[in-house]
């Protein structure tokens, strides 16, 4: 079982999945150690460093690696694995709704999801509850940006749930970590279970 953090962190408004940027973070960090990273503009945007620092850091070594060496459409699945890992509010929200609805062939993700979803966590967490409404909504846009880009739904806009194909390789080093984070990709429990045996 996946341990779920006692309190929310909402860091996660720093830097969207930005594939491409963290890889090129990714690269120099895992390699010569260096967490830094300069836009084209050559400026450095210190918050989104923080936060791609702490997924890099979520991820195992054969991950970060893979994360580093793979294609673009196992890039994203890392990406996306790393913000999961990350910010246990996303996560939560993956498995306990995007992934119910998947299963049930129910492919349209609402607001009103997303509102259930948070309401029914405030009973837990207070610290949702304490958010200003303006926090609340960046929270928002920012957990639908990154299931965008990591093309679990196939735009903001549309909010469709879209079918996860994983490269083997992608599985193995998520199964070596632990298992339970393929239902981050929607995947049913038999197709866990059939996939690790």
């Amino acid at each position: 079982m996946i341990e779920s953090k006692l309190k929310y962190e909402f860091s996660l408004t720093g830097s969207s999945l930005r594939v491409n940027d963290m890889v090129l973070f990714a690269s120099k960090y895992v390699s010569e150690g260096v967490a830094e990273f300069k836009s084209d503009k050559g400026t450095t945007n210190k918050r989104m460093v923080s936060e791609f620092k702490k997924r890099i850091d979520n991820l195992t070594r054969n991950q970060q690696l893979l994360f580093i060496e793979g294609d673009f459409s196992t890039q994203k699945h890392l990406a996306f694995l790393s913000a999961c890992k990350t910010y246990s509010l996303l996560r939560d929200f993956v498995i306990e709704v995007v992934r119910e609805k998947f299963l049930i062939m129910d492919f349209n993700l609402t607001d009103t999801d997303y509102l259930s979803f948070i309401r029914r966590k405030e009973v837990d967490h207070d610290e949702l509850a304490e958010l200003t409404d303006l926090t609340q909504g960046k929270i928002k846009q920012v957990i639908f940006k990154i299931l965008e880009q990591g093309g679990i739904i196939e735009s903001v806009k549309s909010k469709e749930i879209q079918l996860q194909i994983l490269e083997r390789k992608t599985k193995r080093v998520i199964v070596d970590d632990n298992p339970e984070w393929l239902k981050i990709f929607l995947m049913s429990d038999s197709d866990i279970q059939s996939f690790v045996n």
